[in-house]
């Protein structure tokens, strides 16, 4: 199986790993002076939303998490095989675990809780980073690759936890920027962070894309039936607990787009009177439409007949080739009930990027599929337990990546997650035949 180049391998070393996680902390901070800046308040207020958490619990969340399961964690040398529940040395700041614990506070209080001042803030993140960084450099060398693994794995989860939080505040920044109709000076400043810290995929460019004049039946590929080895793979350096175990599986022949969904295909489904005829919507679906009064894709709208998306609190338009964005899965799926196509599930799409790397263009947006989020057969939970079990009912599996997902955590086992009705992330879809 052949990856794409430009897919991290997740066997990052020692020396990267301290790059890595230096960059990430920064990524953290320059987020939450953005946040205090569009806000025009030191402790950043935001109004209680269910889409997106208070950006001073975010950010001591993020150090948080990485003094919990690193510094703090007796065990943090045996990686996936760690106690959970070990008691923990003390952190660096007092009730940290009353104030940061994910898994112990609920969303709507964190809004409530008395906050370390800003400066204090500060110095947990920067203290924190500093320590991990020390116990880090203070890691032996292991003979055994399984050893070495374990031994990082902590400090590499910690990464892409972070990497996880510095999406999120984007999608955060866009809605709060929409929402509220900031169209002031900041914009101008916030659109400039757009290029400084979106990781933007550097081998996918749809503004010259391929074969875009082509019909459909030329940008498909069909891929013939027969058994897959899926899951992450076992020479894989770090995998998340979800894509585990391994295993072989036979797949049916089934043939997919090459590229995701574009706006003026989404477009004929809208001008087809798609939003009104509800024999294209699931019942769920309906419901999610007639609620929300939808009419098209979340942050979009039509001036003088040409559609345009906001981005970070500036309108501009769409052009037509790029793939279509901010879509639930119901819009996903009445656009393809109406095409007469359907999703794929999580593992055609797998499939279809590492046997064709070169002809499966993705990268752009996270892409829905039909597979609810549900463990592999013999998933055993990792030491932070509430990952993903939690979250097995209810929510469905998003492949892939956006142009906010930092290049590190773009592979092809990642399973994201949202329940399908998310449509303030960066996500799309593709398609293939019935």
């Amino acid at each position: 199986m052949q990856y794409h180049q430009a897919i991290a391998s997740r066997e990052l070393s020692k020396d990267q790993l301290h790059l890595d996680l230096v960059e990430a902390r920064n990524t953290t901070k320059t987020n939450l002076a953005r946040w205090r800046q569009l806000t025009a308040d030191p402790r950043a207020p935001l109004p209680i939303h269910d889409e997106w958490n208070l950006p001073e619990w975010e950010a001591g969340h993020i150090a948080w998490f990485q003094e919990f399961w690193i510094a703090r964690n007796p065990d943090r040398s045996l990686g996936w095989n760690a106690n959970p529940n070990a008691v923990r040395f003390k952190s660096s700041i007092a009730e940290s675990d009353s104030l940061y614990h994910s898994s112990l506070i609920a969303h709507d209080p964190r809004w409530s809780l008395p906050f370390p001042d800003p400066h204090a803030l500060e110095q947990y993140l920067d203290q924190g980073l500093e320590q991990t960084l020390t116990l880090l450099s203070d890691l032996e060398e292991h003979e055994s690759s399984y050893a070495h693994s374990a031994a990082l794995y902590f400090f590499r989860l910690s990464l892409y936890h972070e990497d996880m939080h510095a999406e999120a505040a984007h999608y955060s920044m866009n809605h709060y920027l929409h929402d509220f109709g900031l169209m002031s000076e900041r914009m101008g400043q916030s659109i400039e962070w757009l290029g400084d810290s979106m990781q933007r995929s550097s081998f996918l460019d749809f503004a010259e894309f391929r074969d875009l004049e082509k019909p459909r039946s030329a940008n498909q590929l069909t891929l013939q039936a027969g058994e897959r080895q899926l899951g992450a793979l076992p020479d894989l350096g770090f995998a998340f607990d979800n894509e585990l175990p391994a295993f072989v599986q036979y797949v049916d022949r089934f043939s997919i787009d090459t590229r995701p969904v574009s706006v003026e295909d989404y477009l004929a489904f809208i001008f087809a009177d798609g939003y009104q005829t509800q024999r294209f919507w699931s019942d769920d679906g309906w419901a999610w439409k007639c609620h929300h009064q939808a009419e098209l894709p979340r942050f979009h709208r039509f001036v003088d007949g040409q559609i345009e998306r906001c981005c970070f609190g500036k309108w501009s338009r769409v052009p037509s080739h790029s793939p279509i964005l901010h879509v639930t899965a119901y819009e996903a799926e009445a656009w393809c009930a109406w095409a007469e196509r359907r999703l794929p599930n999580e593992h055609e799409w797998t499939i279809a990027l590492l046997e064709h790397p070169d002809r499966f263009d993705w990268g752009y947006g996270w892409e829905w599929t039909q597979s609810g989020f549900a463990p592999f057969h013999g998933f055993v939970a990792h030491p932070y337990q509430d990952y993903s079990q939690p979250w097995f009912t209810g929510h469905r599996v998003l492949k892939g990546a956006s142009f906010a997902t930092h290049a590190r955590m773009q592979h092809p086992t990642y399973r994201n997650f949202y329940v399908p009705s998310r449509n303030d992330i960066y996500a799309g879809f593709r398609t293939c035949a019935r």
